[in-house]
């Protein structure tokens, strides 16, 4: 992983994605970084909830009902989710949507986007869909254009 920015790599690292070329060069930067130290503290208990739900999410291979299955465990409510986005293409208010296997839709948070340059943002929020109504995630504009979507 070869990247210019080591501080979006402080989630990486802390669930043990890095490889370990990739870990070391970070170790060295963590050393120096503050912020980066707690951040990766602020992982470790996500690291423990996601051992609980199994092995690491490898994209192309379920990984919106991985997603979904990890933060949805003892919420009768709904489903509770997080997410770390940095270098959006835009700029301005962004949001996270859930929509369900019936097209509904609801907004899980959202944040003011600071372009390719941004650092990394963490949202969380929570939907009333239970993890198995919902289809998909999306990310979009405060205009409604959609930016990425995660889907089953």
């Amino acid at each position: 992983m070869q990247t210019t920015e080591p501080h979006i790599r402080v989630g990486a690292y802390a669930l043990g994605a890095l490889g370990r070329a990739d870990a070391f060069r970070f170790e060295e930067h963590l050393a120096d970084c503050p912020g980066c130290r707690v951040r990766a503290r602020e992982f470790a208990g996500v690291r423990a909830g996601l051992a609980v739900a199994g092995p690491p999410v490898v994209p192309g291979s379920g990984l919106a009902e991985r997603l979904t299955a990890a933060v949805a465990a003892g919420r009768e409510w709904g489903s509770a989710v997080a997410l770390e986005v940095a270098r959006v293409p835009v700029e301005g208010v962004c949001a996270l949507v859930a929509v369900g296997r019936d097209g509904s839709e609801e907004t899980v948070g959202s944040w003011s986007a600071g372009g390719v340059g941004g650092g990394p943002v963490e949202v969380s929020g929570g939907a009333a869909l239970r993890p198995e109504g919902i289809d998909h995630f999306e990310v979009r504009t405060a205009d409604g254009r959609r930016l990425v979507t995660v889907t089953r």
